[in-house]
């Protein structure tokens, strides 16, 4: 997969968890009014980083998203340690957030390497 591909897929990506995490934050199983508040933010910032991602130009793009991904998988992370959920459903659901966040950060460290590798031409001349 191309970069600029990667780019124009990730919004999409990050709309549907912020639609996952929209989800649990108005469901049954969030243990507290805080915590409720906190999976809201965090719909935000995957709300945020989309919209972010479809505005800018490429030029400081890629710092921004990984940047950006790396933040809110860790906000992911610590609403699963510090249990924002009581039902394993939930749970789970937070689970399937930060697992698509890490395959993205993992996507983008692969394209990103590709892209800074010198690309060799057939003779193996750059």
């Amino acid at each position: 997969m191309r970069i600029d591909h990667w780019i124009h897929d990730l919004p999409g990506r990050l709309e549907l968890a912020a639609d996952v995490i929209d989800d649990l934050a108005n469901g049954v199983w969030v243990v507290s009014d805080g915590h409720r508040e906190r999976l809201f933010s965090i719909e935000a910032q995957l709300f945020r980083i989309a919209q972010t991602t479809r505005k800018r130009r490429e030029d400081d793009l890629l710092a921004f998203v990984e940047r950006s991904l790396r933040a809110v998988r860790s906000n992911v992370r610590l609403s699963l340690k510090v249990p924002v959920c009581d039902h394993d459903e939930g749970h789970e659901l937070l689970e399937g957030v930060g697992r698509e966040l890490d395959e993205a950060i993992a996507e983008l460290e692969v394209l990103t390497r590709r892209e800074e590798r010198p690309h060799v031409a057939v003779g193996g001349r750059p």
